[in-house]
């Protein structure tokens, strides 16, 4: 083609009517970089705190926080990789696509993202499924559970990662014919590349449904009051989203493969969009159930301020010059020598909120109780313990005590 310009060639012939557009095209590239631009940075937000959960306070770094740190670099050159051809051609429609835009490079990386994505999203389910063996391994049926889903995990993107490399990369035979751009290739490609893409969809979306049933059938039979099982599953309930974007996408492939067509360049854009909104937020659900400490902390030490805040407001100090009788002389109201405080004055300071105690403070006339739990607790233990129900205990570790009881009675640990 020597004689031609490819700029000038659409790559696709248009609909009847339809004129092709090189100049300002209308595209569906901005699905996937708005996703990218919404999802991404929370994640690496998410994930840092993460790790800084497992370094500074846990201490203990395991096989969940590097699957799940493996997920995160994956998705991330996911992402650097798709930047680099949207709207160059991705995004538009085959015919407002000028041939010479349909490069090696394109084709290349185009393909090997879908091998990409099934790398990252075996990481990251194996990563939650690893987390919840931390969590509940002193169950038998969590341990079955979590062992089927690691199997199906690994061995299906595995499966399907090799079959797709083995379609979807050119071979010796192919450079003859353009190696990446010729018709043997595309073709042989798209006959792996179409059903394995929606086998892809629909087993992923089993599996975050399969695991995002996991931890909700486990806390269900932890020995606590409703309301305490309710917030856990909000922890949890949180990774719906990734399963929505699953969902969709799934829908998406489905779409294509019941009709295929050759407007790729455009049909593919919601699909890399919920790609990367199902890693990106399965990433940051993964992170959740460890990083809620840290946001217990929070709470914490706000609640504690506006405690002394609302106790300070009902309970004003002193005013400056008291009344005190001298130990010396017996007189009242001059300053020498170590004054004897009435008791009901020293009654009136705000208590201490200590590192391993319940405070309760009670506000004046109309009995009002507003009690603090400030005892720290080990969230991921109270799961286990709970998981075997040993004991009654309870997934708390601190309790609010009722007003009188010395916070001394609890002992060490908030027992």
């Amino acid at each position: 083609m020597s004689g031609f310009d490819l700029s000038k060639i659409p790559s696709q012939a248009p609909p009847p009517g339809v004129t092709p557009n090189f100049e300002n095209p209308y595209s569906l590239a901005v699905l996937p970089r708005g996703f990218i631009y919404a999802t991404l940075p929370p994640m690496v937000l998410f994930l840092g705190l993460r790790f800084y959960t497992r370094i500074k306070i846990s201490r203990q770094v395991g096989i969940d926080d590097y699957l799940c740190a493996a997920a995160a670099a994956v998705i991330i050159a996911y992402c650097g990789v798709m930047l680099t051809f949207l709207d160059k051609p991705a995004g538009r429609h085959m015919w407002d696509v000028p041939l010479s835009e349909l490069t090696v490079e394109y084709a290349s990386r185009s393909s090997i993202l879908t091998g990409v994505y099934m790398i990252a999203a075996m990481f990251i389910k194996a990563s939650i499924l690893c987390l919840y063996r931390r969590l509940f391994k002193v169950s038998m049926t969590a341990n079955i559970m979590i062992w089927i889903g690691l199997f199906v995990d690994v061995v299906f993107y595995l499966a399907t990662f090799i079959a797709f490399m083995v379609g979807c990369i050119p071979r010796p035979e192919d450079d003859q014919y353009g190696g990446w751009l010729s018709l043997t290739f595309a073709q042989r490609c798209n006959q792996v590349s179409t059903p394995t893409a929606a086998a892809t969809g629909i087993v992923g979306s089993v599996l975050d449904i399969y695991i995002l049933i996991v931890p909700l059938i486990m806390v269900s039979g932890l020995r606590a009051s409703w309301k305490k099982k309710a917030g856990i599953f909000a922890i949890f309930i949180a990774g719906s989203s990734a399963c929505v974007f699953s969902i969709v996408g799934t829908a998406y492939r489905m779409m294509i493969f019941a009709n295929p067509g050759d407007d790729i360049t455009y049909t593919g854009m919601p699909i890399y969009a919920m790609n990367i909104g199902e890693i990106n937020l399965g990433i940051i659900s993964a992170t959740m159930p460890v990083i809620f400490v840290l946001f217990k902390g929070v709470t914490k030490t706000s609640l504690s301020w506006i405690s002394k805040l609302r106790y300070l407001t009902r309970h004003p100090p002193p005013p400056p010059t008291r009344r005190a009788t001298c130990r010396c002389c017996g007189a009242q109201g001059h300053a020498h020598g170590p004054a004897v405080v009435d008791a009901q004055q020293e009654d009136r300071t705000t208590p201490a909120v200590g590192d391993d105690t319940t405070v309760a403070l009670q506000s004046g006339g109309g009995g009002e109780m507003l009690t603090y739990v400030s005892a720290d607790y080990d969230y991921h233990r109270q799961l286990k313990m709970g998981a075997v129900g040993g004991g009654g205990s309870e997934i708390w570790a601190g309790q609010t005590q009722t007003a009188g009881t010395p916070p001394s009675s609890r002992g060490k640990g908030g027992k």
